[in-house]
């Protein structure tokens, strides 16, 4: 049932709208507050990519990537949480600028967790 219906079935109004002022509030201000902090760590790591994600329902995530020499970068993500920790290090390389492809498809290998292995090709598009 979304907020709408909640709310026009008249149930729970107060904590209907509780959650949608709780759910503002983090969206709104959380990255207003991690925002800095994650910029100061990239600059002082000298990171390519620094990144903490806060969502209500889900573990906190940090995501940090590093740039190594001639396209390469390493990507570690890892969640925050009491439950299960998990996490996935990754190799990535970028394409030569004189390809087609260069910045849009990245050769990856990374491993997980669970020891898991895997090779990938991951790409991005502008629009």
């Amino acid at each position: 049932m979304g907020t709408l219906e909640e709310l026009l079935s008249g149930r729970n109004v107060e904590q209907v709208l509780q959650r949608e002022v709780v759910n503002l509030f983090t969206s709104a201000y959380i990255p207003q507050i991690f925002s800095p902090l994650e910029r100061g760590i990239e600059e002082a790591l000298q990171l390519r990519e620094f990144r903490i994600e806060y969502d209500r329902y889900q573990p906190v995530t940090v995501t940090l990537v590093k740039r190594l020499w001639d396209g390469f970068s390493l990507s570690y993500w890892r969640t925050v949480s009491t439950q299960q920790d998990r996490y996935i290090l990754k190799i990535l390389y970028e394409l030569p600028e004189w390809t087609r492809l260069s910045r849009r498809l990245l050769l990856s290998f990374s491993v997980d967790e669970k020891q898991q292995r895997l090779w990938g090709v991951e790409g991005s598009f502008r629009f």
